[in-house]
Parts: C-alpha cells; sequence; structure tokens
C-alpha cells in the first residue's frame, strides 16, 4: 500500500529574534512524506509486515528559515502482529512520539508543545530512531506502547481514545528518558508528557490541554502549558467522525479553526 501526506504552505512567522520571517514549503513540525506498507499473514493468528517512508529533511535554524538537507528515510521497520499485540524493530517512532494528539484535525499547521508554535523544536515528544516498540491490543480505547533502543534510552506511553455519545475523546500519558546526548537535550533527559482532548461531534466545538515536563540532567526544568480551542467543520464527505479509527488521524479534508490558543513556559536552573 502506498499513502503519505502533503504539507505545504505559506507561513509567517513574527518573533523578537526572527521577525517578519516568511516561508514556503514544510512545516518542520508536520511534514510531507510518502510511505510503504505491506503485510501477509504467516500463521493463523499472526502477521508481519514492514513499513518504508521517505522525507524531505530540513535544516533548523531556530527562526523557521529551513533549507533543504536532502531526501531520507523518515521509518524503515518490520514488525509481528498477533493478538496480544506488536513488535517492530527498526527506525520508527518512540512510544511518546506524536503523544500531543487532539480530538481535531489542529496537527497540520500548529503542533503543542513546541519552542514556537510553527518550525519549532519538539522537547516533550518523543521522535524516530532505532527502537525496538511493543504496541498492546486496544483494549476499551487504551493502548499502551513502550520502546527501547540506542544507547539506553527508554520511554513508555498510554494512550485513550474512543467516542463516547456526541463526543470523541483523546488523553495519553507518557514518560521518557534519553541518554543519548545526540538524541537529547543533555546527557540525560527525563520528560513527562500529558494530554487530554475532546471534541462535540454535532457542533465541532473542541478543546485540548497539554503538559509537559522536561528535567535536563538536573542543570535545568522546563514546564509548559498549552490550551487551544477552536470549531471543525468538515468540507465535504459523507464519513462521520464515528467511523474514523479511534487511533489514528482523519481521513477527510477538514476546516479547523483554532480560535483560542495559550502556551506559557516556565524555566528554572537547576542544581550548580
Amino acid at each position: 500500500m502506498v499513502y503519505g501526506r502533503i504539507n505545504k504552505a505559506i507561513t509567517y512567522i513574527d518573533t523578537d529574534d526572527f521577525s517578519d520571517t516568511r516561508v514556503l514549503g514544510d512545516n518542520t513540525t508536520n511534514e510531507s512524506f510518502v510511505g510503504l506498507r505491506g503485510e501477509a499473514k504467516i500463521g493463523k493468528d499472526l502477521s508481519a509486515g514492514y513499513v518504508l517512508e521517505i522525507q524531505e529533511f530540513f535544516d533548523y535554524d531556530g527562526g523557521g528559515l529551513n533549507d533543504s538537507d536532502g531526501v531520507g528515510v523518515r521509518q524503515s521497520y518490520a514488525y509481528i502482529k498477533s493478538a496480544y499485540g506488536q513488535v517492530s524493530v527498526g527506525k520508527q517512532s518512540t512510544a511518546t512520539d506524536d503523544i500531543f494528539l487532539s480530538s481535531a484535525n489542529t496537527d497540520a499547521v500548529l503542533h503543542p508543545l513546541t519552542s514556537q508554535p510553527l518550525f519549532g523544536l519538539e522537547p516533550f515528544e518523543g521522535f524516530k530512531a532505532n527502537v525496538v516498540r511493543y504496541n498492546s491490543p486496544v483494549f476499551e480505547g487504551f493502548m499502551l506502547s513502550a520502546s527501547w533502543g540506542e544507547d539506553d534510552s527508554k520511554d513508555i506511553a498510554l494512550r485513550f481514545a474512543k467516542v463516547v455519545g456526541d463526543f470523541k475523546l483523546y488523553a495519553a500519558a507518557g514518560y521518557r528518558e534519553t541518554d543519548d546526548y545526540e538524541l537529547s537535550y543533555s546527557n540525560d533527559d527525563k520528560v513527562i508528557s500529558l494530554a487530554a482532548s475532546g471534541l462535540h461531534v454535532p457542533t465541532g466545538l473542541f478543546a485540548s490541554a497539554y503538559y509537559g515536563s522536561l528535567d535536563l540532567d538536573g542543570y535545568a526544568k522546563v514546564d509548559a502549558y498549552q490550551v487551544v480551542g477552536g470549531v471543525e467543520r468538515e468540507i465535504f464527505g459523507a464519513l462521520s467522525r464515528r467511523e474514523r479509527p479511534s487511533l489514528g488521524h482523519p481521513t477527510l479534508p477538514q476546516m479547523t479553526i483554532a480560535v483560542l490558543m495559550l502556551h506559557i513556559a516556565v524555566g528554572q536552573p537547576g542544581k550548580p
């Protein structure tokens, strides 16, 4: 199966250090990519498959002026799936990667708790690396994930996604430790991530709240909070939100307007 995402836009950023920054291209918090996926049954209740994704990478300079750094592998891993869950090996998302999802389709432009709303770093989420990952079966909307990888980096996450009455709900909690300086911001990062989101299906009104705590090996600590609210409307199509995959992204074009966004980050120095 061939799949992918195109996320091109004209964006404008006005900050103290990089005022009047205009960029034409990908938003680096949600890049365009193309992927290949294959799966085959190898037993009565056992399947095996692979995923390969290619994307264009960008250099991040802190202000969104991101030049292309060439095309490379976004994800490349193999997996085995059974009634007891899925185990995958290779370059892929760690357990806390993309933990800050929303019940609405806001991820295409604004990704929660980045260092800035567009083209920002994502210190409170996981990343893509060579890891072994386990995903549990989904039970009553809950799914547990855990991963371990290079230089003893490890994380665990619990996600919940379900339609209850007229509400589409999403919640998640994650914890990550990373010892490799090249994959983190210090020699021993510890990150706590929390997310909660709800969307009222008939009206399209939604609200989301996010929290992240980053401990940089005792040298500094940053706590960040963000709330987002707005309204979502489908442009066309008859597929109900109730019929969409609970732990996936929307499958039809939509217009989503975020009418309220508040982001607070509080940092403090650590022990000398």
